[in-house]
């Protein structure tokens, strides 16, 4: 039997990540866990299935935030884009400070130039930008994974926790690649895509005739054509053999093939 649930979604803007769409960003430490060889998710927080059923999208993102982790002292594993031109000039590239304070993320901002998959219900949306470092002019092309739980599927066989479905699914994606960076820099060229971080910005949602600032995450990694992209990531057997063993224990699908 279909559990045909209310859209409830009469209050949601139109998807804004379309070509032109530009914000900035700041580096953002992803929730749960990774090492070599396990993934723990984010701890996820108890909600009424009803409650749920009967309230919107709009109301949910509002309501609720994701997690919100901060770094350590310890400066990432990967590089942005021209990072060694900027390290060259004295201006850029993190380093563990003496007094072993926290780590200052980064700020920059992208601009959507092309669209890959998008979609109002389709969960993480893929979008090529422009990525450019905060105060300068330089821009470098990306590929944009973008978790915005306002426009994930309500619900599948029952009601779904969307903001807590967009941290899971960046917990895992962003720690996965991580790993899967740390792999790359120790390999020999084309092993697979650079990986440029976990992101946040601030979209603004008007709600009961207020302008609401929300945090959504993103990922950013080295833009490639989707064909090429995708045997890096789900058949190239090196970058399978780097995946963690503990994929996520309470979604359907594989993760391996979902990372884009």
């Amino acid at each position: 039997m279909d559990h045909q649930l209310p859209t409830m979604n009469n209050d949601r803007p139109r998807l804004p990540y379309t070509p032109g769409f530009s914000i900035p960003i700041k580096e953002q430490r992803p929730p749960g866990y990774c090492s070599e060889t396990s993934w723990i998710a984010p701890k996820s927080r108890p909600v009424n299935e009803d409650c749920l059923r009967h309230t919107s999208s709009v109301s949910q993102v509002i309501s609720r935030r994701p997690e919100e982790v901060k770094w350590n002292w310890s400066p990432p594993h990967y590089k942005l884009p021209g990072e060694n031109l900027l390290c060259q000039t004295n201006k850029f590239g993190p380093a563990p400070p003496e007094d072993k304070s926290l780590y200052t993320p980064r700020e920059a901002s992208i601009t959507i130039t092309q669209i890959i998959s998008v979609g109002e219900d389709r969960g993480p949306q893929l979008v090529v930008c422009d990525f450019k470092h905060r105060g300068r002019r330089e821009k470098f092309q990306v590929l944009a994974k973008i978790y915005d739980a306002l426009y994930y599927p309500r619900y599948n066989d029952k009601p779904i926790d969307i903001v807590y479905e967009a941290d899971y699914r960046f917990s895992f994606d962003a720690h996965t690649y991580e790993q899967l960076e740390k792999r790359r820099q120790e390999q020999p060229p084309g092993f697979g895509p650079h990986y440029y971080g976990s992101w946040t910005c601030n979209m603004t949602l008007v709600w009961e005739g207020r302008g609401r600032k929300r945090p959504v995450r993103l990922v950013l990694m080295e833009y490639l054509d989707q064909m090429h992209a995708q045997y890096y990531l789900t058949q190239n057997p090196q970058i399978v053999g780097a995946l963690p063993e503990s994929e996520p224990q309470s979604h359907d699908s594989s993760e391996t093939s979902k990372l884009l």
